[in-house]
């Protein structure tokens, strides 16, 4: 997924990941992980995200990295 604005990009992703059901558990300058508020279901798993420059790849469950490439 691509971006121009870095701080944009990360300021919407927080957004829309937190509308569903995801918060911030780790972060470093280039990579951040997202760990599901509730557990819904017995395989709830983490969302990782790696920032590069202008670029980031987004790793979790296939649902809502669909969700996530609409909605950013």
């Amino acid at each position: 997924m691509t971006f121009q604005d870095r701080k944009a990009f990360l300021s919407r992703l927080n957004v829309v990941l937190a509308e569903i059901g995801y918060h911030p558990e780790s972060q470093t300058e280039s990579f951040l992980t997202y760990k599901p508020v509730r557990k819904f279901q017995l395989f709830d798993v983490n969302i990782s995200v790696q920032i590069d420059d202008n670029s980031s790849t987004i790793v979790g469950p296939n649902a809502y990295i669909k969700k996530l490439q609409k909605w950013l």
